[in-house]
């Protein structure tokens, strides 16, 4: 379940952003401090209100649970694009809500924002992630050499993306 993240939810939040291995294949560090994890929190929450972020809590649907974040690390609406990220808690991996939140963000974006083309990377060996771009439908694009920095080292990136059902409004270059 996708529901509007809030300082309230820093508690939860940090109990699996301060794990280091969560962050092994991404460019952010974890979080060594609860006033870290409230800090993004009140930045979340200003950027709901003044640009309408497009990042939601995944949650459990019984307890509510916040167990992890999914939504459009970065978006193009002139040119109806956009990058899909999700991190989620390991103590909840491998129970499906990285796929569920991801295929849910994603018909937002092409039923809601109107996007053509949805796009997701993950670090080479990364094959959690990877397993989860797979399911929602994404095409394994190309590898991008040295794309990210990641603990210090440039690192090779896997490139995914799906393209709306629509083939409106695509044309020749």
């Amino acid at each position: 379940m996708l529901r509007r993240l809030t300082v309230e939810d820093a508690d939860a939040m940090f109990a699996y952003l301060r794990d280091p291995s969560l962050t092994e294949f991404v460019s952010w560090e974890h979080h060594a401090s609860i006033e870290r994890t409230v800090l993004y929190l009140m930045t979340v929450e200003a950027a709901y209100r003044e640009a309408g972020l497009l990042e939601w809590g995944v949650a459990t649907r019984r307890g509510g649970t916040l167990v992890g974040t999914c939504g459009f690390t970065r978006h193009d609406l002139d040119h109806a694009r956009a990058e899909l990220g999700y991190t989620i808690g390991r103590s909840f991996s491998g129970r499906g809500y990285a796929t569920e939140a991801a295929a849910e963000v994603a018909r937002y974006g092409f039923e809601v924002l109107g996007l053509n083309r949805i796009e997701a990377q993950c670090a080479v060996g990364n094959a959690a992630s990877e397993r989860v771009i797979g399911k929602i439908g994404m095409t394994f694009e190309g590898l991008l050499a040295g794309r990210a920095l990641i603990r210090g080292r440039f690192c090779d990136v896997k490139m995914f993306a799906r393209l709306c059902r629509s083939e409106e409004g695509r044309g020749e270059a």
